[in-house]
């Protein structure tokens, strides 16, 4: 089971002290900037419920390669689920 994440859009003023933050995580509470893009909300959802499934399943990575492999599952998640999707309506498998 993955960790529980509460979203919560807000007003940027009441992210931290930093008025440039788009978004922060703390104790499993996401505040995300209400004037952030949509597809950039999409992009920061996919990069933190990586960071739930890390937790959930007790993955122990460097903090540096796990903010790596986030941000990759939050930027190429499209592409690969594309072509997942493509090969299996070759194959007949769907």
């Amino acid at each position: 089971m993955v960790c529980k994440l509460n979203i919560l859009i807000t007003p940027s003023r009441q992210l931290c002290d930093h008025s440039k933050q788009q978004y922060q995580y703390n104790n499993s509470n996401l505040y995300i900037n209400e004037y952030i893009a949509p597809n950039q909300i999409i992009k920061v959802l996919r990069h933190e419920l990586a960071h739930a499934v890390f937790k959930s399943y007790n993955i122990q990575l460097e903090p540096k390669i796990k903010e790596e492999v986030a941000d990759f599952i939050a930027t190429y998640n499209d592409v690969i689920t594309e072509k997942l999707n493509e090969i299996l309506k070759e194959e007949g498998i769907v």
